[in-house]
């Protein structure tokens, strides 16, 4: 579909929005081995050292899933269950504004995700990653209380407390990262089959921005990341397995 939007055999225009951003960009970029895309993300991100190294593999994803359920429906845009830690991504349209009221629609989300879990036995670390419509970059933080589930389940502990740092990206940095390694990889010398299928699935990405009117700048001036990897890490990365 991405290919037929982009060599103009058909046309989306008026109906490009949000969710066709997020889905030909995330939804191309989760098909990178999971190391290599949670890399992406976090890179992406502002204050990224306070974010995990690694993910492990991706155990499941879910694009708007639709059983969160909070007073209303509530609807992260990308919810991604990765080995070592759970996430939410919480996009906008534009990067100029639109995250303004979202420390309520953040809130709203991490409850909701809560009263998917057995809260008695939570043991996996949650980050939330808000993409786009950041008036300002620095991570908020948030806690999430007996106080606020009361209203929805009132068998919660006294004193539950769920602590959530809120990392913010915008789209133009995310475009320049994945920009960067698909110069740097394009870049070894030698050939590798995994190499190709991820310059492949880059160069899709690289289009879903585009149709979206977002291109490469290497000026950009609000870069929020260091991408360079050295051959060894790009190594690692393509060869990654799993290790108990």
């Amino acid at each position: 579909m991405i290919h037929a939007l982009d060599r103009k055999k058909t046309n989306l225009q008026s109906n490009y929005c949000e969710d066709t951003q997020v889905a030909s960009t995330i939804g191309i970029l989760k098909n990178l081995p999971a190391e290599l895309f949670w890399q992406i993300l976090r890179k992406s991100c502002k204050e990224n050292f306070a974010l995990p190294s690694s993910s492990g593999e991706i155990l499941n994803i879910e694009f708007w899933p639709g059983g969160w359920k909070y007073i209303n429906r509530v609807e992260p845009d990308v919810y991604i269950e990765f080995e070592k830690f759970d996430l939410i991504i919480e996009a906008k349209v534009s990067d100029k504004s639109g995250q303004l009221m979202g420390q309520e629609q953040w809130r709203k989300e991490v409850i909701a995700y809560l009263l998917n879990k057995d809260l008695q036995n939570i043991d996996r670390p949650l980050h939330f990653i808000a993409l786009g419509g950041n008036e300002q970059m620095n991570s908020e933080f948030m806690t999430i209380t007996q106080n606020d589930l009361i209203e929805v389940n009132d068998r919660t502990e006294k004193d539950f407390k769920f602590d959530v740092q809120v990392f913010k990206s915008n789209w133009f940095t995310l475009l320049n990262v994945i920009s960067d390694i698909h110069k740097q990889f394009s870049q070894q010398e030698y050939f590798q089959v995994n190499k190709m299928t991820v310059l492949r699935i880059i160069e899709d990405a690289i289009i879903g921005f585009n149709l979206h009117d977002m291109y490469a700048m290497d000026w950009f001036d609000s870069f929020t990341y260091e991408a360079n990897f050295n051959e060894k890490t790009i190594n690692n990365i393509l060869n990654w397995k799993y290790e108990n």
